[in-house]
Order: structure tokens, then C-alpha cells, then sequence
């Protein structure tokens, strides 16, 4: 019981934003949580999901604000996201909103996987 009259809903751990609006699309999830990039993208086909629409998804909530924090080991200095060129950064879970939105960032400064 999830306190909504006749609601069923049941958790299920997938693998980040971008299964579930693939799942969601295909109809093998009836919801699902997602980044708003990765919702952003998939939706309107640009980005990772170029030519690849998800015409289908719709929002139904805006749950919380997304906010993203670069950490790094005392003692490091960086003036600016382009300093990062060249050097091996955590970006989240593959597939996920944060690893999304992250590569969107940091590719503004000319960083990128490569």
C-alpha cells in the first residue's frame, strides 16, 4: 500500500535514467525516475538519443532540484571546469541523469571522455 486508493506500486532498481525512459517508452515500466537531461534529450531525439525520439514520455512530477558538486582531494586547486582536461574524473553511473548532465557541463569547457 503506497497510500494512494487503488494504487499498486512496486520498486524496482534499474539502471539509471536513461533504462527507464527507454523502458518506459517501449512500455515495460508503467513510471520511472529520470534526470531532467535525460528526459530533456530523450523526448526531443538530440543529444545520446539523437534520431531516437521518446515521444511517448510524459512528466508527472518535478521531485527536487538537481544540484551537482565537483569534489576533489585537499590540497588541489582548479580555475576552472577546463583544468580538467587531461585528468580522470568520476562522471556517475553510466546511463544515469547525473553522467548526463555532468558531460553536458564539462563538455562547455571543452572537456570531454576522450
Amino acid at each position: 500500500n503506497c497510500g494512494v486508493p487503488g494504487l499498486v506500486a512496486i520498486a524496482q532498481s534499474t539502471n539509471a535514467s536513461a533504462h527507464n525512459v527507454n523502458a518506459i517508452q517501449a512500455g515495460q515500466m508503467e513510471a520511472g525516475l529520470s534526470g531532467a537531461a535525460t528526459l530533456h534529450f530523450a523526448y526531443h531525439g538530440v543529444g545520446k538519443y539523437e534520431g531516437n525520439a521518446k515521444p511517448d514520455l510524459r512528466i508527472i512530477a518535478n521531485l527536487y532540484p538537481e544540484d551537482l558538486h565537483l569534489v576533489m582531494p585537499k590540497g588541489s586547486s582548479l580555475n576552472g571546469l577546463g583544468d580538467l582536461k587531461g585528468k580522470r574524473v568520476g562522471i556517475a553511473q553510466a546511463g544515469s541523469g547525473t553522467q548526463i548532465a555532468v558531460e553536458l557541463i564539462v563538455g562547455d569547457h571543452g572537456v570531454n571522455r576522450d
